[in-house]
């Protein structure tokens, strides 16, 4: 598992306008991480209608998202040969090297945005499945709350 580090945000000079410029300032020059953060919370938050994102479909997720149609098909077939999922895993990841597809980054990747979006209070794991939070936003509230009281102290 590669080192995450503790949730940090940047803080801007003007508002984010939308999701893509608030992961901007959790993912500073990382262009990958900040579209696969954007993929994985639509996942996340499109699926809550059905308990959100299930933790262990991940490696489809990270899949899709490598956008590898060859490697897609492969992963199919593996799955509906209904072989365990650590062996489908290793399979994959043989393949994906066969083919020249940077999987390892991807996955790395992944573990790395869904540990920094959990550390932020942006998602949640329960029973297996991840789903987003009001927390986030509750906390950037709070804070505020206590700058806004500090200051007016003065």
């Amino acid at each position: 598992m590669p080192y995450i580090p503790p949730a940090k945000i940047i803080i801007p000079e003007k508002k984010p306008n939308d999701l893509k410029e608030l992961l901007n300032l959790l993912f500073p020059n990382h262009l990958e991480r900040q579209k696969l953060a954007l993929l994985l919370l639509l996942r996340i938050h499109g699926d809550e209608k059905k308990n959100g994102f299930r933790a262990e479909e991940w490696l489809g997720f990270v899949l899709e998202y490598l956008g590898n149609k060859e490697l897609i098909a492969y992963y199919i077939i593996l799955v509906r040969k209904r072989l365990p999922r650590t062996e489908i895993h290793k399979r994959v990841e043989k393949k994906a090297k066969e083919l020249g597809v940077h999987f390892g980054t991807a996955k790395t990747n992944y573990n790395i945005v869904i540990k920094t979006l959990q550390n932020a209070r942006m998602i949640y794991k329960s029973r297996g499945y991840y789903r987003t939070t009001r927390r986030f936003s509750e906390l950037l509230r709070e804070i505020a709350d206590v700058w806004d009281e500090w200051r007016s102290n003065f």
